[in-house]
């Protein structure tokens, strides 16, 4: 059986521990843009399988109509229903973000919509006063999903 000299085992387990560390250094604000971005990168794609694998597996959404989503099933049919009426290009932008005991973050976001005039070149935005609240939560292996999301 080969050796690695302790040296080499030293940068090792240094690069290691340095990349756990980053991972656990960022601030709310950058783990809220992270996440976002990534739910606007899974929105666009429109697959709703892929947006539902961005929630925990116990979150609920609570929709803009007080309809409260408990289960992926419920979860799958409110993006379902979004995503078949959907016009133009959704995007969410971040508001404001906080730290909740370590492994969560909470954010404040809005939802924006462009969408082409009928006949222009022209692409009207729409900003909507609606907000989205997101409960984020680590996972073990790092990455961030939604526990709790709130339409308003």
């Amino acid at each position: 059986m080969a050796k690695l000299p302790m040296g080499l085992i030293g940068i090792v387990f240094a690069g290691l521990a340095g990349q756990a560390l980053a991972a656990n250094t960022d601030t709310p604000r950058q783990v809220a843009e992270a996440t976002i971005a990534k739910w606007n990168e899974v929105v666009q794609r429109g697959r709703v399988d892929e947006i539902v694998a961005l929630y925990t597996d116990n979150a609920m959404l609570l929709a803009p109509n007080g309809q409260v989503s408990k289960n992926p099933a419920e979860i799958r049919a409110f993006w379902q229903a979004l995503l078949e009426r959907r016009a133009g290009e959704y995007r969410f932008n971040v508001v404001e973000a906080r730290d909740d005991k370590g492994d969560t973050v909470v954010t404040k976001a809005v939802l924006s919509n462009n969408q082409k005039l009928a006949h222009s070149a022209q692409t009207m935005h729409y900003h909507y006063d609606g907000e989205l609240f997101n409960v984020f939560k680590r996972q073990k292996d790092g990455s961030w999903k939604t526990e709790v999301q709130r339409w308003n």
